[in-house]
């Protein structure tokens, strides 16, 4: 009768080991295709985010530094488009330095992929509001200086 159990303990126990095998295998397999797809994932939202990045730093490197000699050739920009709509940031230009054709191009072409983002992932924001900076002139320069409200 011991003989019995003994054999049907040990059947038991290799059977447990054998799932738990499979079971560890399946969970190794489940890790792999988890990392793949978080990978891909990444790969996918950074090929989305390039082509952003790369056009703001071309309008930044289009604006360069906003010299001036009056006020008059100063404008301020808005750049981007938040998902509760407004810009996502302004900046001060200079027409005097600036080919302000092809800024304003470049921030249109800036604007319509972030549409695009926004309509494509989903976005969403706080849907606070940047206040508008005020524009001056100081020292040959054209400046964006914040303002606040109350």
């Amino acid at each position: 009768m011991v003989t019995k159990l003994s054999q049907g303990f040990v059947a038991l126990c290799c059977a447990l080991m054998m799932f738990g095998c499979v079971d560890a295998e399946q969970a190794a397999s489940t890790d792999e295709v988890m990392a793949t797809t978080e990978d891909a994932e990444l790969d996918t939202a950074q090929q989305r985010i390039a082509p952003l990045t790369e056009l703001d730093l071309h309008i930044r490197r289009t604006v360069g530094i906003p010299r001036a000699g009056e006020m008059s050739q100063c404008k301020l920009l808005k750049v981007g488009v938040r998902a509760c709509g407004g810009p996502e940031y302004y900046m001060a230009y200079s027409t005097l330095v600036t080919d302000e054709a092809a800024l304003l191009d470049l921030v249109e072409e800036y604007n319509q992929l972030r549409r695009e983002h926004i309509t494509e992932t989903n976005e969403v924001s706080t849907c606070d509001m940047i206040p508008p900076p005020k524009l001056v002139f100081e020292e040959g320069m054209c400046r964006a200086v914040a303002t606040s409200y109350m």
